[in-house]
């Protein structure tokens, strides 16, 4: 992560040494000329809150300048890795393709292609969606979890579909996640997948951990993380940075046990520092 160099540490000090003469004199003046020591303890409060913001601008920058040199060396070798990312889930329509996504919460992209294998033999559009029972829909997708919540937010989704945009899946991002089932996720892997609209950045459980773990971002919060990222990542990259991580998660930065001594972008990552750092004490 990163640090203060000296001189800015050095100015840093001197901001807050000088903000403690001025408080003391504050004091002395207090019992002298209280006017006069009024005024100056109001200056000490503008100081203090013009030094802070600086301070706090200074580090943020550098923290910007800091992730932004980390993303230029890790997206070549990323790059160079997987190449073209291609989409894991199977899919003919853009309908199956949203289906598929909604259906990908809380479950593997293989486990979604075994069940949409056979349900998407029937579904092709909103209108199979509609004519189909619910239940019938439970018993296709009960395997991918939570199938209960899913099959009613795919039922409830098509009916708007056909009421809302006359079944023409819509192509702005805010649009889209007006559909029942339909998350920023969704949404932005739909936009990307089918028309390369870049919207915003898919925040998976993968883009999560390794966003968070190489010291990008620091919190767990999908929105927060989206946002962030988004304040330093090109916006021509949104879309494959996910692809990216999600396909290095899967490979090396697993949950449980990540492969950090075979890890290609170990040099470049906050967790395996923090790991080296650890095992150097520890020895």
């Amino acid at each position: 992560m990163y640090k203060f160099t000296k001189i800015e540490s050095y100015s840093i000090s001197t901001i807050r040494a000088i903000s403690v003469l001025m408080i003391f004199f504050c004091h002395i003046l207090q019992g002298i000329d209280s006017i006069m020591a009024w005024w100056l303890n109001v200056g000490v409060q503008i100081f203090l809150f013009m030094s802070g913001f600086l301070i706090s601008s200074k580090e943020i920058n550098n923290f910007y300048k800091f992730i932004k040199e980390r993303l230029k060396k890790i997206f070549p070798i990323l790059k160079e890795k997987f190449g073209e990312p291609k989409a894991a889930l199977e899919f003919e329509t853009p309908y199956q393709l949203m289906v598929a996504v909604i259906l990908s919460a809380q479950c593997t992209d293989a486990r979604v292609n075994i069940v949409t294998k056979e349900l998407f033999k029937v579904v092709k559009e909103p209108a199979d969606i509609r004519k189909m029972n619910q239940e019938t829909l439970e018993k296709y997708i009960k395997s991918t979890g939570f199938y209960k919540n899913k099959a009613k937010n795919i039922k409830l989704n098509a009916e708007m579909m056909l009421d809302k945009y006359k079944d023409i899946i819509p192509k702005k991002l805010e649009e889209l996640i007006e559909l029942p089932g339909v998350g920023r996720k969704t949404a932005n892997v739909v936009l990307g997948e089918l028309w390369n609209i870049r919207e915003g950045i898919v925040v998976d459980t993968h883009v999560k951990r390794l966003s968070n773990r190489i010291g990008f971002v620091k919190n767990d919060n999908p929105e927060i993380i989206e946002r962030e990222l988004m304040k330093f990542i090109p916006k021509k990259y949104w879309f494959v940075y996910s692809h990216y991580l999600i396909l290095h998660g899967r490979d090396k930065c697993i949950a449980r046990k990540p492969k950090c001594e075979i890890c290609e972008i170990r040099d470049y990552c906050k967790y395996n520092e923090e790991n080296l750092k650890k095992s150097k004490i520890n020895n």
